[in-house]
C-alpha cells in the first residue's frame, strides 16, 4: 500500500473491522468511516454514505468495506462517478502472484 493519503471507509460492520486490520498493518491511516449508524468500529463515525459527495475534493482515498458484493459494487461505482480515488488494501501476509493485477479499491 504505497499511497500516503489517509483513508475513509464506507461501512462500519464486521467486514470493515477485518479490512481495518489490513490497512493498519500496512501502515495506512484510516481516519473514519461512513455508515448509516455509528457502530463499534474503532474509528470516527463521519456520517452516512449519503455524505460520499463531501469527499470529492478531499485529500483522502475511500475504501468500500462492505461484505455484500451488490452493495459494494454500487458504492464503488458512485465513488468512481464522483471522481473520488479508491484505496487498495493488501495484507502484508498475502501471497500475490507477480502476474496478478490488483485494481484500485481491491
Amino acid at each position: 500500500m504505497s499511497s500516503a493519503l489517509p483513508v475513509v471507509f464506507i461501512g462500519g460492520g464486521g467486514h470493515a473491522a477485518v479490512c481495518l486490520d489490513v490497512f493498519r498493518s500496512g501502515g495506512r491511516d484510516v481516519i473514519g468511516y461512513l455508515a448509516p449508524d455509528a457502530g463499534d468500529l474503532d474509528l470516527a463515525h463521519l456520517g452516512g454514505d449519503d455524505q460520499l459527495s463531501s469527499f470529492v475534493d478531499a485529500d483522502v482515498e475511500l475504501f468500500v468495506a462492505i461484505g455484500s458484493n451488490r452493495v459494494r459494487a454500487a458504492l464503488v461505482a458512485s465513488a468512481v462517478d464522483l471522481g473520488i480515488a479508491l484505496a487498495t488494501g493488501i495484507s502484508d501476509r498475502a501471497v500475490v502472484s507477480p502476474s496478478a493485477r490488483i485494481g484500485a479499491g481491491s
